[in-house]
């Protein structure tokens, strides 16, 4: 394997060895978005079982967002609970 890929490197031209970079730098770049996503999903995670029970232990609609304000690193939990506290917009169902 290790001589099909010298090879094919020393007899490349310099269009073939830029699409082989380019490639591995997408590659690379994918795994790295993907390992990121895993965190902060993690962290949305972490976030969500720490945030639901505090707002729900806070005696006002204000507090509990404020709570979870607090709580939520990853802004995950806001705009659900921002839509949730709307009123709905007339002529809609």
């Amino acid at each position: 394997m290790m001589d099909g890929l010298v090879g094919f490197w020393s007899q490349s031209d310099g269009i073939a060895r830029t699409v082989v970079v380019v490639l591995l730098a997408m590659s690379m770049s994918a795994w790295i978005v993907i390992l990121w996503k895993l965190w902060v999903l993690r962290r949305a995670a972490i976030d969500i079982r720490r945030a639901v029970p505090a707002f729900w232990q806070s005696p006002t609609l204000t507090d509990a967002r404020s709570r979870v304000v607090a709580l939520d690193r990853e802004a995950v939990l806001l705009p659900l609970l921002d839509a949730a506290a709307a009123s709905p917009t007339a002529g809609t169902l």
